[in-house]
């Protein structure tokens, strides 16, 4: 499911535990270390239960001798449907086995993995997957999961034919009905009283477009004076971090781009509390959990056609959907800059209202079980199930 704190294991979170409220018995079954986050599951009130299996050998790869025996123990024939969170390491191999040996359906939903931008990262470990199971694994789903209609695209240009069913992401009640602190955050942080804040909150990583955000920050300074970004997320990628803050001083910006690290919990809402505006400028990203998280608090977004969920940032009006290039990010800037607090907050109100309209995750955990259903043979396939 990826690292502790990412969209991923925060979205199979808070999916199987609005799956529990609804009566479903979830277990979640990882090699990762597994952290919760404390605004996002504090009112739950059916906790799912998290089974982590040791890893033998590279984390990166992520075997487990332990979750291989799970799929040939008694107990895994208590489960009638597995679901798959993310690919490549090797719990695509327990899926494999598990299906294989009870003949039951299994749902995979690759999360972005098929994305030819993601592909291009540690290719040759990918092509080793392909070839020793996850060809396989895709291949014989019961079906595919895609949290947006581009996603399907992806998937067909793959060459894979399987059912998809087109299930979003969502936001969690607790995190909607939260509040931040906003002059908490600035204190924290040092940030200047009256400053207007945009935040990117994400993973370091090349693929989320960081060196041209900073890039034209750095050209639309005048424009945005009074605007400080605030940059908050784990890296995992030194060398690129390095960059980051290298370009940061090149441009002369750091006392207005603030690199603050992994916020959870209550620090990162309270980071949401202070923004004006957010910004996430991916090269690829398949859903964007966090644009969601964003807009559910009343914070208008900027971030790329990379992000395939989001077209509604521009049918809603309620952000910027803007190609991954630096002229392009930089126009969407400037056109933020030349709105008024008031008129930004007007566009979060309008994100808010959409948010709550279809991206609750109670509504769309009561899919995944029609889903279910019809897997199982004892419901009519849904209507957000693709064939062909």
């Amino acid at each position: 499911m990826g690292q502790p704190s990412s969209g991923l294991a925060r979205a199979v979170w808070d999916l199987a535990a609005a799956q529990g409220e609804l009566g479903c018995r979830v277990t979640i079954q990882t090699t990762s270390a597994w952290v919760e986050d404390p605004v996002a599951d504090a009112s739950v009130p059916v906790r799912p239960r998290v089974r982590v299996f040791p890893v033998a050998g590279p984390a990166s790869i992520g075997f487990s001798r332990a979750a291989e025996r799970w799929a040939r123990s008694p107990d895994a024939a208590d489960f009638p449907v597995l679901h798959q969170h993310g690919i490549w390491p090797a719990l695509s191999r327990v899926t494999l086995r598990w299906r294989e040996r009870l003949r039951r359906p299994a749902v995979v939903a690759p999360h972005g993995s098929l994305d030819p931008q993601v592909l291009a990262y540690s290719r040759w470990k990918k092509a080793l997957a392909m070839l020793a199971y996850e060809r396989r694994n895709l291949a014989g789903a019961s079906c595919l999961h895609a949290t947006a209609a581009g996603e399907v695209r992806q998937f067909r240009e793959f060459g894979l034919r399987n059912p998809v069913a087109v299930i979003g992401n969502g936001v969690s009640d607790a995190w909607l009905s939260s509040e931040g602190d906003a002059p908490r955050f600035r204190a924290a942080h040092g940030l200047r009283e009256g400053a207007r804040i945009l935040l990117y909150i994400s993973r370091i990583h090349r693929k989320k477009g960081l060196l041209t955000l900073v890039e034209a920050f750095a050209r639309s300074r005048r424009m945005l004076d009074g605007w400080e970004l605030v940059v908050a997320g784990p890296s995992y990628d030194e060398p690129y971090l390095a960059a980051v803050g290298a370009l940061i001083t090149e441009h002369g910006l750091s006392s207005r781009i603030h690199l603050v690290g992994e916020l959870r919990g209550v620090y990162r809402r309270d980071a949401f509390a202070a923004a004006e505006l957010m910004v996430l400028p991916s090269l690829s990203e398949n859903f964007g959990l966090v644009v969601a998280e964003a807009l559910g608090v009343g914070v208008p977004v900027i971030t790329t056609r990379g992000a395939v969920a989001w077209e509604a940032l521009e049918t809603e009006q309620i952000g910027w959907w803007v190609n991954p290039d630096l002229a392009s990010l930089e126009e969407a800037l400037l056109s933020a800059a030349r709105l008024s607090p008031a008129e930004l907050s007007a566009m979060g109100g309008r994100g808010r209202a959409l948010i709550l309209r279809d991206y609750r995750w109670g509504p769309i955990a009561q899919q995944t079980l029609e889903l279910y259903a019809w897997l199982a043979g004892d419901a009519a396939r849904p209507e957000f199930v693709v064939v062909g």
